[in-house]
């Protein structure tokens, strides 16, 4: 339970490289996720846009979200990590390389997202695993 693939996002979306990074940004806001794959033909994933990056690379350099084109500001290549390892795993990499999102592979394709915040559902079900093997009373019962 401990594994990745339980933690990550599985529905994968994403915009094309000559998208505009104002779409991408509107993109995000609706489906309230920072973060898209940038899809270059049928299944090949060739970046990711953050927010951090929209933040950087348009806001802070004061560039037209509407003429910038995503590829511009796209994160490349897509960090990623597979599904079967550990959790603790990919928060570890993620420090290292001091990202906020990971791909998920399984077999060396795509199938998930994993963002820093899904470490909150990891730590939140450790910690409740945790208090159970110590009985009633530690949940305050």
């Amino acid at each position: 339970m401990d594994e990745i693939r339980y933690y990550m996002e599985e529905n994968l979306l994403s915009v094309g490289p000559d998208d505009t990074a104002a779409k991408a940004a509107r993109f995000m806001l609706g489906h309230k996720v920072g973060s898209l794959l940038v899809k270059s033909g049928e299944d090949e994933y060739i970046g990711i846009v953050t927010e951090g990056d929209l933040s950087r690379k348009i806001i802070a350099q004061s560039r037209d979200p509407e003429k910038t084109r995503v590829r511009e500001v796209m994160s490349q290549p897509i960090r990623s990590i597979e599904s079967s390892r550990l959790t603790p795993t990919a928060l570890i990499q993620m420090n290292k390389n001091h990202i906020r999102h990971l791909a998920v592979t399984d077999g060396g394709k795509i199938v998930g997202l994993l963002s820093i915040n899904d470490f909150i559902a990891y730590y939140a079900n450790l910690y409740s695993r945790n208090k159970q093997a110590e009985g009633p009373s530690a949940l305050g019962g």
